[in-house]
């Protein structure tokens, strides 16, 4: 993720700790936030955001508050809060980053 927004401060210290748990797989941290969570803590409204993806307020209330979100929408409300979207499968200390829409070798699209 080139040029990532600096977090305003640390979720983990104004909201609830477990909406922010750190986890630790081998030498690489990684961070796990709600959408809304790492919103706040990017200094971001619903509003603000809304505004950005050209959608309602109650849309990004809505797409928050999902339990499953369509990676369209996540790419676009990423997009509204300066980051990027990075989808791997992890098995273990395996980690792997899925390309999405390219066709592989030798496959059609």
């Amino acid at each position: 993720m080139a040029n990532a927004p600096k977090l305003a401060h640390d979720p983990a210290d104004t909201y609830d700790v477990t909406k922010a748990k750190t986890l630790r797989r081998g030498a690489r941290r990684s961070h796990r936030y709600t959408l809304a969570t790492l919103r706040k803590a990017l200094g971001l409204t619903q509003v603000q955001v809304a505004a950005s993806m050209g959608v309602a307020q109650a849309a990004v209330s809505k797409v928050e508050a999902r339990d499953d979100v369509l990676v369209s929408t996540l790419r676009a409300y990423a997009d509204a809060l300066g980051l990027d979207v990075e989808l791997a499968l992890v098995k273990g200390e395996r980690r792997y980053v899925v390309e999405l829409g390219s066709a592989e070798p030798g496959r059609r699209a």
